[in-house]
Order: C-alpha cells, then sequence, then structure tokens
C-alpha cells in the first residue's frame, strides 16, 4: 500500500495549509477538498422520493449548509409517505473525481447540525471511498442516519431553519485500498498527548485512536492511565470513558479498578477530596484539585466493543471522554501488569516470603502497611433490654466487617423464648480513630488516618437483612470527649431519634448482625502488586495534535496495580449531578474550530 499523500494532525493552521491540494508523485489523481459535499436529505417511506439541500466543502476543507426542514420535507412528502422513510446527512465525493483501478479515498469528517428547539446533532463519521459495495458499484458516499424509517414527519419538520458545519481532514489517496495508518503497528504503553484539543462541557477530551492500542492482545484488558487537571467552574467534575462512535456508547459495564461513589453518603462526599470515584451510569468523578492522575482498567470485553465499533466504522474509532469541569492532558494506554497473589499473604516474614526485599525489609510484592483498631458494640434493645456494650471485632486494615449479638446460649439456645425488641441505643464505635486529649470537643479533633472512612453495608436480624436509610445513618467524632468514630444506626439521644435510618419495629429477634466496611487503614487482601511487566519498558508518545508523528523518546509507564478488593453496598446513597445532558459530538470539531463557510443550493438530487 502506498499513499499518494497524507494529511495528518488537527491544528488549523496545518490543516488549511497542507489540504489545499493533494498531487501524487506516482499517479494522476489528484482531489482536493472542494471535491467533496454534504447535503440534507429527507424522503418518505411509500414513494421514497428524495429531497435535499446541498454544497460542497471549500478550500480550508470547511463547509456551512443552511436549509429548511419543513420545505424540504413539503418537496419530499406525497399522499404515499405517511412517515419518513429516511432522513439525515450524505457526504459524498463529486462526480469530478476519477480514481485509478485500485485506488481508495479515506478521510474523517467531523460535523454539527443545529435546528430550532434547542436540537443539537454531532459528531464524526469516516470517509473510505472508490471500494465496491455488495453489489459490485463504487462507493462514493456515506450517510448519517438523523431520522429512521418510520418516524413521524413532524420530528423532522421540528427542526425548521437548520444550520450544518462540517471539517473534512486527513484527506488520503491510497493505491491497493487500504490507509498507511492501518499498516502501522504501536507498541504498547503508548502515550497520547491531547492537550491541544479544547474544552467545552460535555465535549470529549483525552481522544486515543484505536491504533494506539490495537496491539493489546485479544482477551486482554487495557489499563489506562488520565493526567486531568480540575478546572474549578462547578462543584461536580466528570470524565466519562465512551467508544469513539456514533452516540458516543458509555463503557459502563467495563470499567473495574475503581471505587464505586454509592458506598459513600452525600454527607460524606461534601469534604471528599479522595481518589476519583465511579459512578453507577460509568460516569468517573474526579475530587482531588491537587492530583495529576489516576488509573483505571477497561475490561477485555470492553476493548472487544470498541474493536468492534472500530471496525463496522471503516476503522475510524477508539476511546474518548465526554467532559465536565475537567480537562486531559494526556492518556497512557498500557497492557496491565499481571497482578498475582503474595506466595505468604500480607504477614509475610524473611524467612518464609519467596519475595522477600532485605533493603526494604518488607514483602517485595508490596504489601501494605495496615492499622489495627476495634470496634464495639452499643446497643441497648427497648425499655433498656437486653444490652450489650461489650461485643467486639477486630479490624486489620481496610475491608468488611462484622458486629454480632445473640440472646443464644453456647448450645444455641434461647431462654424463656426471650428476644430483644425495638432499640434505644444501636451503634458502632470505632476506638482511636481521632486524636485530642480527653476534655476537647468534637470540632477540636482531627482523624488520625486522614482516609479513613466507614460505610454501614447491612443490618441483619435472625439473618435476614432489614431495610434502612444509608442516607440518616451518622458517621464520624458524634460524642465529646472520645477519640471515638461512631456509625450511629440509632440513638434516643442522638439525631436519628427524630430522624430513625431504621424503622424499630424491624428489630425484633434473638440474633443480631451489623455489617460495615472501612477504608484508609491499608489493604490486608493479600493481594499484591507484583508486576510481570519490566518497570524499564517506556511508553511512546503519539500527539493527537500531529499523529503522522511518534515520539521514540516517550516518558516511562511504570503504573501499579490496586491490591485493593471491591465491594458492594445494600442500599444506594448517591447525590451527586450525573452528565444528562452529555455531548454526542467527536475531539476534532473543538480542536479545529468551527470557522465554516459556503453556499447552499436547492437540490433534488441524490448523489449514487
Amino acid at each position: 500500500m502506498k499513499a499518494t499523500k497524507i494529511l495528518a494532525g488537527l491544528s488549523a493552521t496545518a490543516f488549511a495549509a497542507s489540504l489545499i491540494t493533494m498531487v501524487s508523485a506516482s499517479a494522476a489523481t489528484e482531489v482536493k477538498a472542494e471535491n467533496f459535499g454534504a447535503q440534507v436529505y429527507a424522503m418518505g417511506n411509500g414513494s421514497w422520493n428524495w429531497q435535499s439541500v446541498d454544497t460542497k466543502f471549500n478550500a480550508d476543507g470547511k463547509l456551512t449548509l443552511t436549509g429548511n426542514a419543513k420545505e424540504i420535507a413539503e418537496a419530499s412528502k406525497t399522499e404515499n409517505d405517511a412517515q419518513i422513510g429516511n432522513a439525515g446527512i450524505q457526504f459524498y465525493m463529486g462526480e469530478d473525481v476519477t480514481l485509478a483501478e485500485g485506488e481508495t479515498v479515506t478521510a474523517t469528517v467531523e460535523y454539527k447540525i443545529t435546528g430550532e428547539g434547542d436540537y443539537v446533532k454531532e459528531g464524526s463519521t469516516a470517509i473510505d471511498f472508490g471500494g465496491k459495495n455488495e453489489k459490485g458499484e463504487t462507493i462514493t458516499n456515506t450517510t448519517v442516519e438523523l431520522f429512521a424509517n418510520g418516524t413521524d414527519w413532524a420530528d423532522f419538520e421540528n427542526l425548521g431553519d437548520f444550520t450544518l458545519e462540517a471539517t473534512i481532514a486527513d484527506v488520503q489517496v491510497n493505491e491497493g485500498g487500504d490507509s498507511s495508518s492501518d499498516s502501522e503497528v504501536y507498541e504498547l504503553p503508548q502515550t497520547v498527548d491531547t492537550s491541544a484539543e479544547e474544552y467545552s462541557d460535555w465535549g470529549s477530551q483525552g481522544s486515543v485512536d484505536y491504533k494506539y492500542f490495537a496491539n493489546l492482545p485479544e482477551g486482554k484488558d487495557l489499563q489506562v492511565t488520565v493526567n486531568y487537571k480540575i478546572l474549578g467552574n462547578d462543584t461536580y467534575h466528570i470524565l466519562s470513558p465512551r467508544i469513539m462512535a456514533a452516540g458516543w456508547p458509555k463503557l459502563t459495564e467495563y470499567i473495574k479498578g475503581l471505587e464505586a461513589k454509592e458506598n459513600y453518603t452525600d454527607e460524606q462526599l461534601k469534604d471528599y477530596t479522595g481518589a476519583p470515584l465511579l459512578q453507577n451510569d460509568g460516569s468517573i468523578l474526579v475530587y482531588n484539585a491537587d492530583a495529576e492522575s489516576f488509573t483505571f482498567t477497561i475490561t477485555a470485553e470492553g476493548v472487544a466493543a470498541i474493536r468492534e465499533a472500530y471496525e463496522e466504522n471503516n476503522n475510524y474509532g477508539g476511546l474518548l471522554f465526554s467532559a465536565y469541569d475537567a480537562s486531559i492532558s494526556s492518556v497512557t494506554v498500557a497492557e496491565p501488569a499481571e497482578v498475582v497473589e503474595c506466595p505468604c499473604g500480607c504477614g509475610c516474614t524473611s524467612d518464609t516470603c519467596k519475595n522477600w526485599d532485605e533493603a526494604a525489609g518488607a514483602c517485595g510484592c508490596g504489601c501494605a502497611d495496615v492499622v489495627e483498631l476495634d470496634a464495639t458494640l452499643g446497643f441497648a434493645a427497648g425499655g433498656w433490654y437486653p444490652q450489650d456494650w461489650k461485643s467486639t471485632t477486630h479490624i486489620e486494615g481496610d475491608g468488611e466487617y462484622t458486629l454480632s449479638y445473640t440472646l443464644r446460649d453456647d448450645d444455641g439456645n434461647v431462654k424463656d423464648n426471650d428476644a430483644y425488641d425495638g432499640a434505644v441505643v444501636l451503634v458502632v464505635d470505632i476506638a482511636d480513630v481521632y486524636d485530642g486529649a480527653a476534655g476537647d470537643k468534637v470540632e477540636d479533633r482531627d482523624l488520625l488516618y486522614p482516609d479513613f472512612a466507614a460505610t454501614l453495608k447491612a443490618v441483619k436480624v435472625d439473618g435476614q437483612e432489614i431495610k434502612f436509610d444509608a442516607e440518616k445513618v451518622k458517621y464520624g467524632n458524634i460524642e465529646n470527649d472520645k477519640t471515638t468514630y461512631r456509625i450511629e444506626i440509632y440513638n434516643e439521644y442522638g439525631d436519628t431519634k427524630a430522624d430513625s435510618p431504621i424503622n424499630l419495629a424491624d428489630l425484633k429477634g434473638t440474633d443480631l448482625d451489623l455489617v460495615f466496611d472501612v477504608s484508609g487503614l491499608g489493604d490486608m487482601s493479600g493481594i499484591c502488586s507484583c508486576e510481570s511487566t519490566s518497570s524499564e519498558d517506556s511508553s511512546s508518545e503519539a500527539d493527537s495534535s500531529s499523529e503522522a508523528d511518534s515520539s521514540s523518546d516517550a516518558t516511562t509507564s511504570t503504573g501499579s496495580s490496586s491490591a485493593a478488593g471491591t465491594t458492594s453496598s445494600t442500599t444506594s446513597s448517591q447525590g451527586g449531578k450525573t452528565d444528562t445532558n452529555p455531548s454526542t459530538g467527536a475531539a476534532a470539531l473543538g480542536a479545529v474550530g468551527v470557522i465554516l463557510a459556503g453556499a447552499a443550493m436547492a437540490v433534488s438530487k441524490k448523489k449514487d
């Protein structure tokens, strides 16, 4: 395969300078931006009478097309057309282009169409002309469907006066039917510079062409490291991983390696500045304005979905992020280092650990130091009988723990059918979590472990979970004169009396279990980041503003794998805003800018 001319990059200046004329050094074919055009069309589902407005791209590769949807509909409709047969945008190559045998033309078009009533549709489409369709005809056009067969005419007519803006880039004439970029092989890891992408609310950031991780072995996960910056224009900041394809499909079910936002209450999130959290719609919420990067993983199934979309869209696509109040300067994609189970767990000693690090005096797998604490039950049933202020569970680092109470004796029997009923107090107290001396007030105490958090997961009566409102559970240093972290489920003398998280009538039985998890104390899972890949591997840098150039002296990528497991919540406590109004556009529109020109003329001929 031999390219006659390659136009790479999204810089407006470089784009305009390089796109004006393309002449093959080895063939007579010449292709210009003016050889391409676009039309907005409609046709009914009975007569299929194609009507449209049409214009061509200018020499700078830009196009503006205006029209009125109602006028197009009226011209197309007949008495046989009860509904729309199809309506959308068609991009085409003009009849003034004659390709030599075996030549194809590839390009990328970014588009945005706006109409009345706040209608906006934007995105990108790949051009691959010159090949043959299933009928053996030469392919010279591609369409973007806006209204499908069976849609009411009113839906299209409501666009009223519309404007289509589009930019064509990366135009390339190829011998042999393939583009040269398809033959390039990029070894992982790859760092893609995306700093040239202009920011817009819910627009794209961190766009990574699939070619940069196409070399990932099939069936392997993809590790993604994002270098980001919070813009600070709002109280929430979102980076939502998407497939670079029409509609920007979310990768919700394919993301792992981030803690779930639903594990936190709204109260806990008010001043949260920890690691990014994954919302249940697949959006990643970033909180720490001082942090520069975070890492997550896209599962092998997610990579397969990206690959499938790429192949369906004529080898165009990849990964991008729909962003709100956060920008991305670069994205590194890599094959995750293999994470293996530490041979001896986190209780390693020099004489038992196969990976002992003499210099560090610790397991070479990186088992974390942990904090050990004790959690004590505080329970007084209705009428103050029965009571338990002594049952404890020992906490060794992050994880899920259970405090239990029972009226049963050692043989499992209950005396005289005894039972507890209701509660005066029901709390979990975790000792020595706050600093301060005796007599200090709550407001004068600070956490000894800055990232410490606890979350109630379940309340079980006789083995069966009962409902509770996670938003109403109280957490923190609630009592003066104590260094205790309390999970307050109900307290006759506290805030939960007036606004109880539980129905006290449900607290009736012989056995009681309180399940909670803690974080910020260190990991005791025994899963350690022993990496099978070399830390000396360096990533190649790919600049999204000049994809034709691949840097060889790139930065080293050595991200470590998280050792912590994940837990699930029995109740949802999310309360933040979500990206309810995502853009469906693509990155290059922002990077290139939208300063478009062109004249529209009414036509009624389909480009075929």
